[in-house]
């Protein structure tokens, strides 16, 4: 029977399984029902009928599908980027990687898929990730491929030589990690970074007292959270004062003087920050302006980093604040404010508050650095 032909072609169309996935419960019971009502279709030969339930079920299976692969993103990462992590460690690349307004601490691991040791190591990482996730919600933990092509120039910014490589991003500036591919070392120096951060910066833990603007001001506020330590790389001008005190208007001085010293405030925009500037040209270019006699070596000094950070304390900003002063100024606690301290290598040096106009205030740490003859009355205790 001739006209028969196209309901058997149709039959085996009807027949033919769909590729099978990964479904909800719910979804499994709504395919169990559909599958049922197309088999019945077929054996009452509704054939209209059971393609149309064969399309819902494919439809059914899709929506299934999109699921499982926005699941699988969500875990492993920014779906911006290639890479093979999930479990709580974020696959990074040059579209979706931590800038200077990042507001997390980011431990990166630099991996290739080809490595052993980074295989080896890829479960400890994962286990960080699960803890860090918990425990610490202000550390992300990334992945970069960099077997993938586009992430080629990321890593070789980032002075990957060889895998695994692995590194911290703290507001856009990385500090590269050198310790063990272990769970408690990793651990530990990640916690230790997080705990940093802040120190060259400023903190949002310490209050602001008169240098409220990170678009303007310079000076960064400090506490006992965020204080120069021992090991600092830079030496650091301190004005210890009071926001509601007679005097406060040194505050564009001291702006101007740790700008002067290479400093920009931490959110100015990029445009408008100071053109780098080596250390030696500096030092001729603030002799030169404030009439100094600065007494330069043959050679160097070396770098463009600042002379000097400018650090401010504000001793009335709450009670907490108060004791921290008392106890940082020992025998000058109850002299009248402002005062100004020199800070190097964990070695503090406190002084009178005159002098806090740009001028005096550079000339005062270039002497304290050596590149300028110190007077010879001091008035430090």
């Amino acid at each position: 029977m001739w006209w028969a032909w196209p309901s058997v072609f149709l039959l085996s169309q009807l027949l033919v399984g769909t590729a099978p996935t990964k479904a909800s419960d719910a979804d499994k019971d709504s395919l169990a029902q559909l599958q049922a009502r197309k088999e019945q279709a077929i054996l009452d030969e509704d054939f209209e009928e059971a393609k149309r339930l064969k399309l819902e079920i494919e439809s059914l299976l899709s929506r299934a599908s999109s699921k499982e692969k926005s699941a699988t993103n969500s875990t492993g990462g920014s779906k911006k980027c290639a890479g093979r992590y999930k479990g709580g460690v974020v696959n990074l690349c040059p579209d979706h990687w931590p800038d200077s307004k990042a507001e997390k601490v980011w431990f990166v691991l630099f991996y290739a898929p080809w490595c052993g040791h980074c295989r080896a190591l890829e479960p400890k990482f994962i286990e960080l990730a699960k803890e860090l996730k918990e425990s610490e919600p202000g550390i992300g933990l990334g992945a970069v491929d960099c077997n993938e092509v586009p992430n080629q120039d990321l890593c070789s910014k980032q002075k990957v030589h060889g895998y695994p490589s692995m590194l911290a991003v703290v507001m856009g500036k990385s500090k590269p990690y050198h310790g063990a591919r272990e769970f408690k070392p990793m651990k530990a120096w990640i916690l230790g970074v997080h705990a940093a951060k802040g120190t060259k910066g400023g903190s949002k833990k310490c209050p602001a007292g008169v240098f409220k603007s990170k678009v303007r001001d310079a000076v960064v506020p400090l506490c006992d959270s965020h204080w120069p330590q021992e090991k600092a790389k830079h030496a650091w001008i301190i004005i210890f004062y009071e926001e509601n005190g007679p005097r406060t208007d040194f505050r564009d001085d001291a702006n101007q003087a740790a700008v002067d010293l290479g400093s920009d405030p931490p959110d100015r925009n990029k445009a408008l920050r100071q053109v780098q500037m080596r250390r030696r040209e500096r030092l001729m270019d603030l002799e030169q302006r404030y009439e100094l006699s600065v007494d330069l070596p043959p050679k160097g000094p070396f770098g463009n980093e600042s002379l000097a950070k400018f650090g401010g304390v504000c001793c009335d900003c709450s009670e907490e604040m108060r004791d921290f002063c008392s106890q940082t100024l020992g025998e000058r606690r109850n002299d009248t404010l402002p005062l100004k301290a020199w800070m190097d290598r964990g070695e503090q040096e406190v002084f009178e508050g005159n002098g806090l106009d740009a001028r005096a205030l550079v000339e005062f740490a270039l002497q304290r650095l050596g590149f300028i003859e110190k007077p010879e009355q001091k008035d430090e205790l």
